[in-house]
């Protein structure tokens, strides 16, 4: 790994099981912390704030089976964006311009609040994760009430609460236990795929 003064904390090319963890990472152009190339890279108990640009990147890029634990992060462009079977796990999100959180296939996001992403009015998604994808006791709350939630096909959202937003999910999906409320006077919008 390296510092980098457009992306904070870059891990290099066929790195493995690389963890990060106890820090703070700050005003970083692109990105704060890019370990998209790395498989399963650990981000624990960081503090990540006003990282990335109007492209969409932002505070976290991982690559695949990579995990996000216990971690703040604030103002930044996008929170997370993860590779394929991805976990976000008692972390932080606030203020992410575009997705909160971005995933492949079979995430797991767990325990986690995600507050004001999206960017209002814009259509912009608050979290999008792909097929097989986990939501479990999160709170979510977008910007705008077109912003958008997206999960793939036989993806679940359990015990959550969300509040406002748009949600789609996509075949053999499941909404179980969870609190919705709608912002907009149409209230909230599930649409099944």
């Amino acid at each position: 790994a390296f510092i980098d003064d457009d992306r904070g904390i870059v891990t290099t090319a066929g790195t493995a099981s690389i963890t990060i963890r106890n820090g703070r990472v700050v005003g970083c152009f692109h990105v704060g912390i890019d370990s998209v190339a790395t498989t399963g890279g650990r981000i624990e108990d960081l503090t990540i704030e006003e990282c990335g640009d109007s492209i969409g990147l932002g505070a976290v890029r991982l690559g695949a089976s990579s995990e996000v634990r216990r971690c703040t992060l604030t103002r930044n462009g996008r929170g997370v964006t993860m590779g394929d079977g991805g976990t976000v796990q008692d972390c932080t999100i606030r203020r992410a311009t575009f997705e909160g959180i971005w995933g492949g296939a079979n995430c797991v996001v767990s325990r986690c609040a995600l507050f004001d992403v999206g960017a209002d009015g814009t259509s912009v998604d608050g979290l999008v994760l792909g097929a097989g994808a986990q939501i479990s006791r999160c709170a979510i709350r977008t910007r705008g009430d077109n912003d958008l939630i997206i999960l793939g096909d036989r993806a679940s959202l359990t015990d959550c609460t969300v509040e406002r937003g748009l949600i789609f999910i996509g075949e053999r999906s499941a909404v179980l236990g969870c609190t919705l409320e709608g912002g907009s006077p149409g209230g909230m919008t599930l649409q099944a795929g």
